[in-house]
C-alpha cells in the first residue's frame, strides 16, 4: 500500500497463511491493525493512523480457487507425511536393541576364533 513517502506491506505467514488469507478476505474488504504491518507500524502511528481498512475484487477465481486446491492437496500430504513420521519415530523408539540381534548372529561364541 502507498502512503506518503513509504509503502507498507502487509503479508501473512506460516502454514495457515492462505486459509487465514481467505478467510480475512472471504467479505471483499479487510480491517488491519496497524502492528500488522510490523516494519512500517511506526511510520503509520505517527501519521495517527490505527487501522488501514483494504478493499479489493478477485479478477479471476478460477485461478485462485486451482491455488487453494493446489495448497490444500499440498498441506493434506504434509499432514500424512508427519503422522506417519510420526509413527516410524514411535516404532523405533520401542524397539528393543537386544530384539534387534535375536537371530542366528546372536548364537556365535564370544571368540570367532573357537568357530573352526
Amino acid at each position: 500500500m502507498k502512503f506518503p513517502g513509504f509503502n507498507a506491506s502487509y503479508s501473512y505467514e506460516g502454514a495457515s497463511a492462505w486459509p487465514d488469507f481467505l478467510d480475512a478476505f472471504s467479505h471483499s474488504e479487510a480491517l488491519l491493525d496497524v502492528q500488522d504491518f510490523e516494519e512500517n507500524a511506526d511510520l503509520l502511528e505517527q501519521l495517527n493512523i490505527k487501522h488501514v481498512l483494504v478493499r479489493f475484487q478477485i479478477n479471476a477465481p478460477r485461478s485462485l480457487q486451482e491455488a487453494w486446491l493446489t495448497w490444500q492437496k499440498q498441506n493434506d500430504q504434509l499432514d500424512q507425511l508427519s503422522e506417519r513420521q510420526q509413527s516410524l519415530t514411535e516404532q523405533s523408539h520401542s524397539q528393543r536393541p537386544e530384539s534387534a540381534l535375536r537371530g542366528k548372529l546372536a548364537t556365535l561364541p564370544e571368540n570367532p576364533a573357537e568357530c573352526l
